[in-house]
């Protein structure tokens, strides 16, 4: 019988690793023009944003039908919905060089771009896990480049692989104790602005104030980027848009697809309920915060045993209550779990290593599970991750409060202050 099971779980994992491959062949194919369901169709909005730019038409960023009107004119994408655009505008502008290029070439220079930052956060995650055996960090790049998240990410033209590598770039520096070039790392969240609010939030809590030294001047330059892109009116509407449009399910808000706690909700009350599901998963974002908040309490030591796992948590907790979390960026969930694996050891390490290969699986699901079950498993998956890591961290209280020497974990440069 346990032969039987295993060879069973080996036929299952071979035909899982195949359909992972095979789906490159998608953004492969999106690539050379040939483009099917939802392909190239993020990047399409944000092609359009800079067509705005170029025009002179940038105070119409958040004008569907203005933005409707440019997709139509000017790619070869169709539009079913009228979908927003939903980044500050400043990001408008650095998309604005794509915008000059006819919009096949410029999905194909994109695309190349973000293979680019993919392979550079796979040389990061090559450093990360280097207490592993070099076949284990093999496969674990293999199974990152090889996951559907990726590769649905590359099809639509999403901006997803910027979030990975400025992430997974925050955390090496952070761990080394760079943090003024962690600031600066963090600064291009500012692109998905809900994503950098807690990190930025705990470590300002927790005095890392040097980080704060890049971050914070850079953040003054994009909004006022921002404003002098779009203009006053448009700048100061911009946060009244995202909270119309949050609770506006007839412009491509489908909280039900989302993988937060707002999607994990809205499994339940329904794609036209974005606003319920919202509002309903208030509660829950303050208990993962405080959670959180648990966990890195005491002095924070980036370079001690202890920080992969905040980091993981952060993580974690970030997704979930973020309300506008999709598929696609899921990716910056891996190099943070894959940090931890590096990290534990003995039974904990199988334990760990275990979770990360449900994971890999469950985010191949994609969609399908919410869609046609309407049970969103990648979020219960995370939850439950959360909770573990929670439970995990409870445990050891003193080991929470400890100050750990950077002496103690050589091949980690600097020092948990940068002077």
């Amino acid at each position: 019988m346990r032969i039987l099971l295993v060879t069973l779980a080996a036929l299952l994992l071979f035909v899982l690793t195949l359909a992972e491959i095979l789906w490159w062949a998608q953004p492969v194919a999106a690539f050379f023009g040939r483009r099917i369901q939802w392909d190239a169709g993020d990047f399409a909005t944000l092609y359009c944003a800079g067509r705005l730019v170029v025009t002179g038409h940038s105070h119409k960023l958040f004008d569907l039908d203005a933005l409707t009107a440019i997709r139509r004119a000017d790619t070869s994408v169709p539009s079913p919905d009228k979908i927003s655009y939903l980044n500050p505008p400043f990001f408008a502008a650095v998309l604005a060089p794509f915008a000059l290029l006819p919009f096949g070439l410029a999905y194909q220079v994109w695309i190349g771009i973000s293979v680019a930052l993919i392979a550079a956060t796979c040389c990061m995650v090559w450093r990360i896990t280097s207490s592993l055996p070099k076949w284990q960090r093999g496969l674990l790049i293999f199974a990152f480049v090889a996951s559907y998240p990726v590769t649905f990410a590359l099809r639509l033209g999403q901006f997803s692989m910027i979030l990975l590598a400025s992430w997974t770039l925050a955390y090496v520096l952070l761990r080394r104790g760079r943090d003024r070039a962690a600031g600066v790392a963090l600064a291009a969240l500012l692109i998905k602005p809900e994503l950098l609010i807690p990190v930025a939030a705990f470590l300002f809590w927790k005095k890392r104030y040097a980080v704060f030294i890049t971050l914070a001047p850079l953040t003054v330059v994009a909004v006022a980027a921002s404003f002098a892109v779009a203009g006053p009116a448009e700048g100061l509407h911009y946060p009244l848009f995202i909270l119309d449009n949050a609770r506006n399910s007839a412009h491509g808000t489908r909280t039900d697809l989302m993988f937060g706690w707002n999607g994990l909700l809205s499994a339940f009350v329904g794609p036209k309920h974005p606003l319920t599901a919202t509002l309903l998963s208030a509660p829950m974002v303050a208990l993962t915060l405080a959670a959180t908040a648990m966990v890195w309490r005491g002095q924070l030591c980036p370079e001690g045993r202890h920080f992969p796992r905040q980091w993981l948590l952060l993580t974690l907790a970030t997704v979930l209550v973020d309300p506008n979390f999709f598929l696609q960026d899921i990716v910056i969930v891996a190099p943070a779990a894959f940090a931890l694996l590096s990290q534990t050891e003995g039974r904990g390490r199988a334990a760990m290593g275990a979770a990360v290969a449900v994971g890999w699986v469950l985010f191949g699901l994609g969609f399908q599970p919410t869609l046609r079950w309407h049970i969103n498993l990648v979020a219960i998956y995370m939850v439950a991750g959360f909770a573990a890591l929670v439970l995990q961290a409870a445990r050891e209280p003193s080991a929470l409060r400890a100050v750990v020497k950077p002496a103690q974990f050589p091949g980690l440069e600097g020092g948990s202050k940068v002077a």
